[in-house]
């Protein structure tokens, strides 16, 4: 009896002098061969496929960013409006109650920037240096020749808008971003 290395020595023997092609069928044989070929991968399918969907959409969302804003307004204060139904504001609008200060200011070009320049004080609190230096920027972007009533209000040297009524000529009033209309006759009666 032989033992067990005798017995797998000889079997490691036999196994050298064999052909392995003629040992597996054909279909075997192929598949081995073009495992040998195949690239390993250590990202599965889909989730590839998530990747590139997800580059893919953020490409586009960047290139739409990069894009010139040619439909984007120029000035941002500049509202749209259509001449239709109009709310009137009168003396007992929140506004002339919460109001400290309202101006009827015109943009003028001084050198090389838009002013405003105060035409009429209709309530003035004090005269304060923010409120000349706030005229002075121009933040609202009132353009060069337009008039607008703008109510302030003012405390410890600080200014907040309430809102600002742009004059339209076509009508002969002041209108506001919600439409509403504020006439002469009523900042007359605010005085």
């Amino acid at each position: 009896m032989k033992s067990d290395r005798e017995f797998l020595d000889g079997i490691y023997q036999k196994a050298e002098h064999l052909d392995p092609a003629k040992t597996i069928s054909q279909e075997e044989n192929i598949l081995l061969k073009s495992q040998e070929k195949r690239r390993k991968s250590y990202f599965s399918k889909p989730a590839l496929q998530l990747a590139g969907s997800f580059a893919v959409l953020a490409l586009v969302f960047i290139a739409q960013g990069v894009q010139n804003k040619e439909n984007l307004p120029v000035d941002p204060v500049d509202v749209p409006r259509v001449i239709s139904r109009t709310i009137e504001v009168t003396e007992k609008h929140p506004l002339f109650t919460e109001a400290t200060d309202i101006l009827e200011v015109e943009a003028v070009k001084n050198e090389s920037q838009i002013e405003l320049q105060p035409v009429e004080g209709f309530r003035t609190s004090q005269e304060s240096a923010s409120l000349e230096s706030f005229l002075l920027k121009n933040e609202l972007g009132v353009e060069e020749g337009k008039r607008a009533v703008l109510f302030l209000q003012l405390k410890d040297e600080k200014i907040q808008v309430l809102d600002v009524f742009y004059w339209e000529e076509e009508i002969r009033t002041y209108l506001n971003a919600y439409r509403e209309s504020l006439s002469i006759e009523t900042l007359e009666e605010t005085k």
